[in-house]
């Protein structure tokens, strides 16, 4: 079974404690707004944009310690850091015309996954029922990305993990996952939202295998 943590910190304090390559593949979401620097007054003062300003724009420190502790990294919102990236992964969300959403949204891939770009079609609606997080994104879209970058036995690290959904998708994939997340209200919800899954999947499989044992 793949084991699955999660630490209550500053993603910082833990990566320094690491190793080099202590991950195989990171997938991060770092906020990308300075929260004093918001294009409206909604926007800062909006308790649903906390998650973009919480913990602040990464600083070149983050980047490089993420870099050395990872040895394939995914970064979402990457146009926004001012880095040079050639492969990326454009996540088409299935939104059309006028919208709350953007119609898509960039991942940038280090060198050592590919130098070319993707489209991830998978769309935003339908995934926000009990939404816990103003920047979650689907647990489909992290299957994807996984299904086609990670490989058997990888170590997954999630330094903004959020609402949780890459932990999800690590765990229904079968990926040891260890994820950070700064601020204690979402790290209680993504933790009960795990805990709820993990129990449903514990159901199922119960179910199917009480199933099969019945037909044998």
């Amino acid at each position: 079974m793949s084991e699955s943590i999660v630490y209550n910190m500053d993603c910082m304090e833990y990566m320094r404690t690491l190793p080099d390559k202590a991950f195989d593949l990171a997938i991060v979401d770092p906020p990308y707004r300075d929260e004093n620097k918001a294009p409206t007054k909604w926007m800062r003062d909006s308790m649903s944009c906390k998650g973009l300003f919480l913990a602040g724009v990464p600083t070149d420190g983050y980047f490089a310690e993420l870099e050395r502790c990872s040895n394939s990294y995914i970064i979402f919102g990457a146009n926004n850091f001012g880095r040079p990236f050639k492969g990326f992964i454009s996540w088409d969300k299935g939104v059309r015309g006028a919208d709350r959403y953007s119609q898509c949204e960039i991942a940038s891939l280090s060198d050592n996954l590919s130098t070319v770009s993707f489209v991830a079609e998978v769309p935003i609606y339908g995934n926000y029922k009990g939404k816990i997080h103003p920047t979650q994104k689907p647990v489909e879209l992290y299957e994807w990305i996984l299904t086609r970058f990670a490989k058997e036995g990888d170590k997954i690290l999630d330094t903004h993990l959020g609402s949780g959904s890459s932990r999800i998708a690590a765990y229904n994939l079968g990926f040891d996952f260890v994820g950070c997340e700064i601020d204690r209200e979402y790290y209680e919800k993504q933790e009960e939202r795990f805990a709820a899954h993990t129990a449903q999947m514990s159901l199922f499989f119960y179910k199917m295998k009480e199933k099969f044992s019945k037909v044998a």
